[in-house]
């Protein structure tokens, strides 16, 4: 079976690799962490995932810019893109509102919802 790829993009070390041993213990993923927003374009193209779970709120560049440079990329365009956000409620309901076609999941997560979030995006 052929594991799908996950690149997850997020500044938070500690919850990044929480995260990748969680979901590469299901044996369905492979993970790839990047910390760096700045590099997290580069790292999409060399890693090709399947899907990129991208944090909004990161230094530098946020995950809505990263978001549009893969989209405007017709290498990478076709990449599946769930942000992941820890932003105060009334903020990310604002956001979610105004970006109905993207799919978000808020954090502090449970492994089997985000693996349900995953389930449909890559069906």
């Amino acid at each position: 079976m052929n594991k799908k790829k996950i690149l997850l993009v997020d500044d938070e070390k500690a919850l990044s690799l929480i995260l990748k041993k969680c979901l590469e213990q299901t044996g369905i993923y492979e993970v790839v962490v990047e910390n760096n927003s700045n590099h997290a374009v580069a790292m999409t193209r060399d890693f090709k995932p399947d899907l990129v779970l991208l944090d909004i709120m990161m230094p530098e560049i946020n995950g809505f810019e990263i978001a549009e440079h893969l989209q405007n990329d017709s290498t990478l365009n076709k990449i599946k893109i769930v942000f992941f956000t820890a932003l105060p409620n009334q903020q990310n309901n604002e956001i979610q509102e105004n970006n109905r076609e993207r799919v978000f999941i808020n954090k502090p997560v449970k492994l089997d919802k985000l693996l349900e979030c995953f389930e449909e995006q890559l069906d």
